[in-house]
């Protein structure tokens, strides 16, 4: 029997009385991020033990590795709007609840952090990446196996979302994808539109500080993924 991924399967199932949890805040989450709970609980994600840490995320994002070195390359997080959480800290006990599915899970709050979401635009007729119907599914199978999907299209609480999260109905909500060398990449939104903050369609009332804008950072990361190649 192959061991699990990690080298440990995790099963964070319990049985607990409605009693002993009835003094203990409720947030109600929705049905993907209920199915990261499940999948937490249940082992699917083993190592994970829970959502990722502030450290885990950052190497996720740059080595496709957990903080422990530990391959993974899928950001499991729990995010909320920060009046949702306003009166929680670090250290309170929260209940995740879905009805959808009836979900009912206990989190242990070890750590709040926030991360930046920014702001990439669309031009007008946006191209839009298209399988042969017959293929599809094997391309789509052969790109994450292949760590080849880049960008994805979100809402503000980064989660998968139709029109107008997602502009053009693009599969899978795929914004980029690069080659299976992470040499050649290519996404549908447009960085150099918001390079510099006066681009941003908004610029005077957002608050961006500095000269440049939400876009610099791709390129800033394609030019940090080249230097560290050469």
């Amino acid at each position: 029997m192959s061991k699990p991924h990690g080298g440990k399967l995790i099963n964070r199932l319990v049985k607990k009385e409605s009693s002993d949890v009835a003094e203990i805040p409720k947030l109600e989450i929705n049905t993907d991020l209920s199915e990261d709970v499940l999948n937490i609980s249940n082992g699917v994600f083993s190592p994970l033990e829970g959502f990722l840490y502030d450290n885990d995320l950052e190497s996720v994002v740059k080595e496709k590795r957990l903080a422990d070195d530990t391959p993974w390359t899928i950001p499991i997080l729990l995010d909320f709007d920060k009046q949702d959480i306003k009166d929680l800290k670090e250290g309170d006990a929260v209940l995740l609840t879905n009805k959808e599915n009836g979900v009912l899970a206990q989190l242990d709050i070890d750590e709040i952090y926030t991360y930046d979401i920014r702001l990439i635009p669309s031009a007008h007729a946006e191209g839009k990446l298209l399988f042969p119907l017959d293929k599809q599914k094997k391309c789509l199978d052969a790109l994450e196996e292949n760590d080849q999907i880049v960008f994805r299209y979100v809402d503000p609480d980064g989660n998968y979302a139709g029109y107008p999260w997602n502009p053009n109905g693009s599969i899978s909500n795929i914004a980029g994808i690069c080659n299976s060398q992470g040499n050649v990449f290519g996404m549908m939104p447009h960085p150099e539109r918001t390079f510099y903050r006066h681009q941003h369609p908004n610029w005077t009332g957002t608050g961006l500080n500095g000269d440049y804008g939400d876009g610099r950072a791709i390129f800033e990361s394609v030019l940090e993924y080249i230097c560290k190649k050469i």
